[in-house]
Formats: C-alpha cells, structure tokens, sequence
C-alpha cells in the first residue's frame, strides 16, 4: 500500500476482534506463513529501499501475531489463496493452496 500497490485499507474492530484488509498485492503464497512470524522475511532490506519502505518490513505483523491470542493471515494473488492461523505466534493451522475468484 504505501509504495502505490493498493488504493484501499479496510479497518473493523468489534470487541474484542480487529480485521485488517488491504488490497495491495499479497503476500507471496510460499511465504504467508514466515511473513508473519519470522524475522527479516518482510518486503524490503536493502538500506538504500529501507528508508523509503516504512511498513514494508513486516515487523509490524510478527508483533501483532506473537502477542495475539488468535492470529488469521490469508493471503490472495493470481487467482490463488492461502491462509494461517496461530495462537501467541504459535502455527495452530496452515491451509493449502486453493483457488479462488476474490481479489
């Protein structure tokens, strides 16, 4: 979203429950799982691109996952989905690959 990937962050929180969309380009389907739970797995490392990539490094997800009590990442690209849950960081469930029409 913030390097021009996405026009549209969608924010509900009921309770409890925070569910945060955004229609960017998706996280890589073979890395949905590390994304959100290892370090220097984000989007951009380099120095030269990290001044510019605030929110790219993905170190915002890790911390929301290791410290939330229930945890869903899914993500979309190319006609393609796939999800994870965890509980405080942990993997609980990892969804394979399925196809799909969502954007």
């Amino acid at each position: 979203f913030v390097m021009g990937a996405g026009k549209t962050i969608e924010i509900s929180v009921q309770n409890q429950k925070v569910i945060v969309r955004d229609y960017g380009r998706g996280i890589p389907l073979g890395k949905v799982v590390d994304v959100v739970s290892k370090m220097n797995t984000g989007g951009k490392y380099d120095t030269r691109a990290f001044k510019k990539s605030v929110g790219l490094n993905g170190v915002g997800t890790k911390a929301v996952n290791a410290l939330s009590s229930s945890f869903r990442v899914e993500s979309t690209r190319d006609g393609r989905s796939k999800s994870a849950e965890f509980e405080q960081g942990n993997l609980i469930t990892e969804e394979e690959l399925e196809e799909t029409s969502r954007r």
